[in-house]
C-alpha cells in the first residue's frame, strides 16, 4: 500500500537560494492530499491541466521530496527504505521517459535491474509481454514515442516485484489502439496478481474502463476520490471539466466536445 498523509509539494527555487534581487518562483503545486492506494487496484489520477497530477505521482514514487506531510509505503516512510528495497517495491514511469545514452531496447529494459540482482528471465519475460522481441536490438532513441513508452513499461515490469507498485504518467498517450489494449491489459493483470497501479490519465473513458478507483485533483487539492463509477458521473464531470458528458451503453463517460453544451446529457 502507498499512503499520502496531508502531502504538500512546492516546486521552484526557494528564496534562500535565489540571487540577490531576483524574483522567486516557488509555489505549492500539491496541497494537503490524503489518500490510501491499496494493492489489487488500478487507481487513476485525473484532473484538468496543471491540477498537480504528475507532481503528486512523483511525490508518491519518491522522485521528488514533499514540503509537508509524508508518503508511506507499507506503513513506513519511504525515506527509510533502502535503494534496493525501493527498487523492488515501486517502479515509476514518466510520461516522456528520458535516456541520455544510446542504449538498445534490451539494454534499456535491463536498467530496471540496476539496483537489483540481474535476472535474464525477468528481462525476457518483459520483452515478450510488451511485444518487443523484434525490436530488442534497436537503439531506444530511434523508436517512436509510443514504442519508447512500451519499453519504459517493460523496464518497470522487469524491475518491480509482483506485489509491488507501478506508478505511470500518461503511459498510453502515444500508443496506437492495439498497443494501448495490450499494455492496459498487462496493467490489469499486474494488479490481479496482487500489485498496485497508480496511473495519471487524461482520457476519462480509458480511466473508466481500466481503473477501480479514481482521485480527482483541482488546482493541487483533492476534489473527489472513490470508486470509479461513483465518482465519474456525468453531473460531476460536466461541472469539473466544463464540457457536457454522457454515458455510453456500458456506462463509460464520453465528453461531448464540440457539441452544443445546452443539449441533454444522460
Amino acid at each position: 500500500m502507498i499512503e499520502a498523509r496531508a502531502v504538500g509539494v512546492q516546486l521552484g527555487r526557494p528564496p534562500s537560494s535565489a540571487p540577490s534581487g531576483a524574483l522567486t518562483t516557488q509555489r505549492r503545486t500539491v496541497d494537503n492530499i490524503t489518500s490510501a492506494f491499496q494493492r489489487g487496484q488500478v487507481v487513476a489520477i485525473v484532473g484538468r491541466n496543471a491540477a498537480g497530477k504528475t507532481t503528486l505521482l512523483r511525490a508518491l514514487a519518491g522522485v521528488i521530496d514533499v514540503a509537508a506531510g509524508e508518503v508511506l509505503w507499507d506503513g513506513k516512510p519511504l525515506q527509510r527504505w533502502s535503494a534496493r528495497e525501493r527498487a523492488r517495491r515501486v517502479a515509476y514511469v514518466a510520461q516522456r521517459p528520458l535516456l541520455s545514452a544510446r542504449f538498445s531496447v534490451r539494454e534499456t529494459i535491463e536498467l530496471g535491474r540496476y539496483a537489483l540482482a540481474p535476472s535474464d528471465q525477468r528481462i525476457r519475460a518483459a520483452i515478450e509481454a510488451f511485444g518487443l522481441t523484434e525490436i530488442q536490438d534497436r537503439i531506444y532513441h530511434e523508436l517512436s514515442v509510443g514504442q519508447q513508452q512500451r519499453v519504459a513499461l517493460a523496464r518497470a515490469w522487469a524491475q518491480v516485484d509482483a506485489n509491488g507498485a507501478i506508478l505511470l504518467d500518461e503511459p498510453f498517450a502515444a500508443m496506437d489502439l492495439a498497443e494501448t489494449d495490450r499494455s492496459a491489459t498487462l496493467v490489469r493483470r499486474f494488479v490481479s496478481g496482487g500489485g498496485l497501479a497508480i496511473v495519471v490519465l487524461h482520457d476519462l473513458s480509458l480511466a473508466a474502463r481500466i481503473a477501480d478507483a479514481v482521485v480527482v485533483l483541482d488546482a493541487g487539492r483533492m476534489a473527489l476520490a472513490g470508486p470509479i463509477r461513483e465518482v465519474l458521473t456525468t453531473d460531476f464531470l460536466t461541472r469539473h471539466f466544463g464540457v457536457p458528458f454522457r454515458l455510453d451503453i456500458d456506462g463509460i463517460p464520453e465528453p461531448m466536445v464540440g457539441q452544443d453544451g445546452t443539449k441533454q446529457v444522460s
